[in-house]
């Protein structure tokens, strides 16, 4: 599913302020509204992602993502938020996940290729 921009990110990119080449990502167990800072994960850490260069107004992460470290904890992930720091940072998009990611504590979180598309509309 195709990510939306943040209050922070919109007001960014009109400003004409670029996006980080590198965002990290957090997870959130619902709805992270439009600051990105609702329904945190128990899951603190956040994980490097770096995006493919944009094709057609859409960019997706073109290989796979992975968590250096193991999950501390048990949990279902339903929102990804990005932001531009590995702590701290400005919240730049939210990525509504098609289906619930399930976090378990002891191993790695990995997301598929394209898991993250990001994305504007058009006009044609």
């Amino acid at each position: 599913m195709a990510g939306y921009l943040t209050t922070y990110g919109a007001n960014a990119i009109l400003d004409g302020t670029p996006m980080p080449a590198t965002l990290w990502i957090k997870g959130h167990l619902g709805n992270p509204g439009v600051d990105a800072t609702a329904n945190p994960a128990a899951e603190t850490d956040r994980f490097a992602f770096t995006r493919a260069a944009a094709s057609l107004g859409s960019a997706s992460n073109a290989a796979r993502v992975a968590m250096t470290d193991e999950a501390s904890t048990t949990e279902d992930w339903t929102h990804l938020s990005l932001w531009s720091a590995s702590s701290g940072g400005n919240p730049w998009w939210i990525v509504p996940l098609t289906a619930d990611l399930a976090v378990v504590a002891g191993t790695q979180i990995v997301l598929a290729v394209s898991t993250l598309v990001l994305s504007f509309e058009r006009w044609i």
